[in-house]
């Protein structure tokens, strides 16, 4: 089963590192968007900037987990914004995903908690 448990201990705990958040005691899809929120308060919204930043140098599979990962801590808004900037979208970025990268999005898009 695709769980939050898989998401982060893959690809998509790699990535949420790289997006700042913190994991330690996530055990859930719930503490996962309280990690996130928690990551990006204060000045400057570092959440939000390190998506900008990461969605411009990461893989076609690593933007994938990225924008799942974005969808899954209710900052669907910001997927939305950094696809609808290049055209590529979530879809296209799974067709040059590797198996890793496409189960971590659709244990994001699942959000189960196992």
């Amino acid at each position: 089963m695709l769980t939050f448990q898989m998401f982060a201990a893959g690809p998509g705990g790699e990535m949420s590192r790289r997006l700042g958040l913190r994991l330690d005691g996530v055990s859930d899809w719930t503490g996962f968007a309280v990690a996130a929120s928690a990551a990006n308060r204060g000045p400057g919204a570092a959440l939000v900037a390190a998506a900008r930043e990461l969605y411009c140098h990461v893989s076609t599979g690593e933007r994938a987990v990225l924008l799942a990962a974005l969808w899954a801590a209710d900052y669907a808004w910001l997927a939305d914004e950094l696809m609808s900037g290049d055209g590529r979208g979530i879809w296209r970025g799974l067709d040059c995903a590797d198996d890793a990268h496409r189960q971590a999005v659709s244990a994001a898009l699942v959000r189960a908690n196992g």
